[in-house]
């Protein structure tokens, strides 16, 4: 029994060690070594992060290589859902790679395959498993903001409400103020729903917050380049 305790003890300290390893990567901005070290995990909780990171990976790339990569995110969420039905971080990066997909496809392809709908059944079920969530309430905001955006026809069709997008954000930012990711979506939507001076007080926000990562500087890169583009 005693050898049985200490090999549980070594693997957790092991599992413990490669997953400290993984967030250093992705803290660093390795993303793609991040995302594999945390595959190799072979846990619900290295399987999201793994697909977060290729997530991510794949928003710095050109368009034309983003595709495998949002492919593989999704099978990584799809196998940490496979791995742990409670996790509702698995849940959200699904409803990230989904939705990519979707954007990259084209309008046609989403419509047909419904990725609206998933996207919002999958942050709901987020939101479900864990309310306080503030990832999943900011891609709730965006959802509702960008298919409120594209008309009539797709708020009827989808159950959009315009009206829910801010009471996301400011529920978000009550639990993560210093996010600059979360304030860069915020301005996303503002231009989605054509408020331009809301969207430059959201970026100039978000330039003012401290960078804590490499994830952090990439949303600020984003945001002052956004800034910079608005008329």
């Amino acid at each position: 029994m005693k050898y049985l305790i200490a090999l549980l003890i070594f693997c957790g300290v092991a599992l413990a060690d490669a997953l400290s390893e993984a967030r250093e990567l992705y803290s660093q901005g390795q993303f793609l070594a991040a995302a594999q070290q945390f595959a190799k995990l072979n846990t619900s909780t290295g399987s999201a992060f793994a697909a977060r990171a290729y997530s991510i990976y794949a928003s710095t790339l050109p368009e034309a290589q983003r595709e495998t990569l949002y492919i593989q995110a999704e099978a990584q969420a799809q196998r940490a859902i496979n791995q742990d039905k409670e996790n509702p971080n698995s849940y959200l990066e699904l409803a990230r790679a989904i939705g990519q997909l979707g954007v990259l496809r084209g309008i046609g392809v989403a419509l047909m395959q419904g990725t609206g709908s998933k996207v919002k059944q999958l942050l709901d079920k987020t939101l479900e498993l864990q309310n306080n969530h503030s990832g999943a309430m900011v891609a709730l905001a965006v959802w509702h903001a960008e298919v409120s955006a594209r008309g009539q026809l797709a708020v009827i069709s989808l159950g959009a409400d315009v009206q829910q997008v801010e009471p996301l954000f400011k529920e978000a930012l009550k639990i993560a103020p210093n996010n600059i990711g979360f304030r860069l979506e915020y301005a996303r939507a503002y231009l989605a729903m054509n408020n331009r001076q809301k969207a430059r007080e959201q970026l100039q926000i978000a330039l003012k917050l401290p960078i804590k990562d490499a994830e952090d500087k990439l949303y600020a890169e984003r945001a002052k380049i956004a800034l910079e583009r608005l008329p």
